[in-house]
């Protein structure tokens, strides 16, 4: 059984979420061969295990998202499908693509994941612009044609997913492996991560952010390594590089974050209650953020930049009646979507296997 998997090159969270679930499926079936397509900067933060081949330079730069205008003219929504010419997608048995419905046209029998679909963010976010229009009714007519499965967080995906996607809900797909944090406020700085801001439009307002923070001597404020050097904070006094391990997490008492759902998954597992900050427009971001507040997992800041009211956000979140709410709603959700996408996988293989036996 041959497996290919194509990974959105728009962040590690494609990839960790993939990787997740491909190294459970072969828990399950120790007969897949897997490759996954993926970008070179994906492979440089996570290697993959080992068993797993990597074809880089194919999904790059392809589709992502981007907040300045006219990123979208040097052909890329659809111009990195070329380079799936390097692979002969019929020799896989099964393809799973993660948010890049384009393989689509190739494969047909293909199965979709994630939350959103690109179309949908894209052409909210530039109502006018002919490129990202020509590509939104292609890639939805893609979908209509095909009717693809897309696995996915049911209580976090947008609307055209339900629309035009058999969607499979799997629930969160966090790392089972992590401890809930403490609940107890330390003396001191309270230890409050601040993630997914560099560059772009987040990036300037988490700058802004993290500056109003620092100001404050309630917080003591985690970045990660880029984000330091970025909003230019190294060697400030109550700033700390956070690093994304479980230890990292379970030192935060808070995190304000752009609400990928990378980000958002990790964060959940390990307890951390959440604020959501992020550019507008972006459908993806404010979808996941008003969902994310509706659940009662986080509060939803947007795209504010007002330092003093975010301190106010966060104290409130480290009380013992709003922590307890935040438990309780953080329990009244799944959790085990890397094993549920998993077996939904090893079903199919099944599947394949049987309909070509």
């Amino acid at each position: 059984m041959t497996l290919l998997a194509l990974v959105c090159p728009n962040g590690l969270g494609h990839y960790r979420r993939v990787m997740a679930v491909l190294a459970r499926l072969l828990e399950l079936r120790n007969d897949v061969a897997v490759t996954v397509a993926c970008s070179e900067a994906q492979v440089a933060a996570m290697p993959p295990p080992p068993g797993f081949r990597t074809e880089t330079g194919i999904t790059e730069p392809g589709v992502g998202w981007s907040d300045r205008a006219g990123t979208f003219a040097d052909g890329r929504l659809r111009g990195w499908e070329k380079g799936l010419g390097r692979l002969d997608l019929d020799r896989f048995d099964l393809v799973l693509s993660d948010n890049l419905a384009g393989v689509l046209a190739r494969r047909p029998d293909a199965v979709l994941e994630g939350s959103f679909l690109w179309s949908e963010v894209l052409a909210d976010a530039y109502p006018g612009d002919p490129v990202v229009g020509d590509f939104a009714a292609w890639e939805r007519g893609l979908l209509a044609r095909t009717s693809p499965p897309m696995l996915c967080v049911g209580a976090l995906a947008t609307p055209d997913v339900f629309r035009l996607t058999r969607a499979v809900d799997v629930g969160f797909t966090a790392w089972e492996s992590l401890e809930p944090v403490g609940t107890e406020i330390p003396e001191g700085p309270r230890p409050v991560a601040v993630l997914g801001g560099a560059g772009g439009a987040a990036g300037r307002i988490h700058a802004k952010l993290v500056e109003g923070l620092l100001a404050d001597p309630r917080w003591e404020i985690a970045l990660a390594a880029r984000d330091i050097a970025s909003f230019g904070v190294a060697g400030r006094p109550r700033v700390t590089r956070f690093d994304f391990t479980p230890a990292a997490w379970r030192r935060c008492r808070a995190a304000v974050v752009r609400p990928g759902l990378g980000t958002v998954h990790e964060a959940l597992a390990a307890g951390v209650p959440l604020v959501c900050s992020y550019e507008q427009p972006q459908l993806e971001m404010a979808h996941v953020a008003k969902r994310l507040g509706e659940l009662g997992l986080a509060r939803d800041f947007g795209a504010s930049t007002d330092a003093a009211a975010l301190g106010g956000v966060l104290e409130d979140l480290m009380q013992p009646g709003t922590r307890a709410a935040f438990d309780r709603a953080r329990g009244r959700q799944r959790w085990d979507g890397v094993r549920r996408s998993a077996e939904w996988l090893a079903d199919r293989c099944a599947s394949v296997a049987g309909s070509r036996g």
